[in-house]
């Protein structure tokens, strides 16, 4: 091998390290919220304002240039250069260059759609703050240079995502907090994910690696902003002074079970009297963590008013439920475990 092939090869190897791609995300685009539509009814009888959300993210998380790493140099006869980078955030610059307005704006649609308060009666403000909102990879490279010979190898990891954020719920009036919540959302890249269109077979140091880590964010938060309405919920219900639709002689409950994944809950409606099955689907994740995977729990849902139950309400359910099937809060304090029908009474011995 000659002088100008070992150059080639190691201007090849550097320049193979450093190219750049620059991978723009837009969010409006990306984030569908529209299967939030309807869930709820109107049937609390208040008004909710967003406020401007705020941006509490590490200092890590809002700049490029903030991937780790570690180096070993080993001067022997071959010239051996070890090098692990990781964790390594996506680049700042490559989100939505207007993250803040594009998470207002879809934080206050979300809401909208799902339709949780009326419009008219006491007003409430929601003051999210943005804690976490990145992609993050890991990487691993080795390189040998030699005096003829130039060999690089590199691994990279499938990105994940996590977001989170602070909510903070007060009556607009007085400045009083209902409730608080720390609510997040993670997300591991999934290549069979419809309409991502992202080539795996590409991974490397290139645009699709970059493309994805940009990307997931942006799953993790459509993923979140499913759940808010029913989060949100659990926040109104603290405070009893809110007028309500009443249920107090349900026909009907809900039954919820959350899959293995951690991504969908499995929605049953059962008709308390006869246990006719009225409605059995099976969605993206929209309630909050109740109950273990593959665990059937009785949702603190009115099937009526699509309302969330406070705890006096549930209880009622449960005491309604109890007459005729088994629901225990055994090994669960979050929500009621259902375990079946319960046993008919025998009859009297004669």
């Amino acid at each position: 091998m000659n002088n100008k092939t070992n150059f080639l090869i190691i201007i090849s190897i550097f320049s193979f390290l450093s190219c750049h791609h620059e991978v723009r995300q837009n969010i409006k685009s990306d984030v569908d919220y529209s299967n939030l539509k309807n869930i709820f009814r109107g049937n609390r009888y208040c008004s909710l304002n967003v406020a401007p959300m705020v941006d509490h993210r590490p200092k890590n998380e809002t700049y490029d240039h903030n991937q780790k790493s570690a180096s070993l140099f080993l001067p022997l006869i071959l010239i051996n250069i070890f090098n692990t980078a990781g964790p390594v955030f996506g680049e700042a610059s490559n989100y939505d260059p207007h993250l803040r307005k594009s998470i207002d704006s879809l934080l206050k649609e979300s809401l909208k759609l799902t339709n949780i308060c009326s419009g008219k009666g006491k007003r409430y403000t929601l003051y999210p703050e943005l804690k976490h909102y990145y992609g993050v990879r890991y990487e691993k490279n080795s390189f040998l240079i030699a005096a003829g010979i130039g060999l690089v190898s590199k691994f990279e990891f499938f990105p994940s995502a996590h977001v989170a954020f602070q909510l903070t719920l007060k009556e607009t009036d007085t400045g009083k907090v209902v409730s608080t919540r720390y609510i997040s959302e993670n997300y591991l890249f999934n290549p069979t994910d419809p309409g991502l269109n992202i080539n795996t077979s590409a991974f490397g140091p290139g645009a699709e690696i970059l493309k994805a880590t940009t990307r997931v964010p942006t799953i993790a938060l459509h993923r979140l902003l499913t759940r808010l309405p029913y989060e949100l919920e659990t926040m109104l219900a603290q405070d009893h002074d809110i007028k309500v639709d009443q249920d107090s002689d349900p026909e009907s409950f809900m039954l919820v079970r959350l899959t293995k994944e951690y991504d969908f809950n499995e929605i049953v409606i059962i008709e308390i009297k006869t246990g006719r099955i009225l409605f059995n689907k099976i969605t993206r994740r929209i309630f909050p963590i109740m109950s273990k995977p593959n665990e059937w729990v009785v949702a603190p849902v009115s099937v009526k008013t699509r309302r969330w139950l406070n705890k006096n309400d549930y209880h009622n359910l449960l005491n309604i439920l109890n007459k005729f099937y088994k629901v225990s809060f055994k090994g669960n304090l979050t929500a009621a475990t259902f375990s079946g029908v319960r046993d008919p009474k025998p009859d009297p011995v004669k």
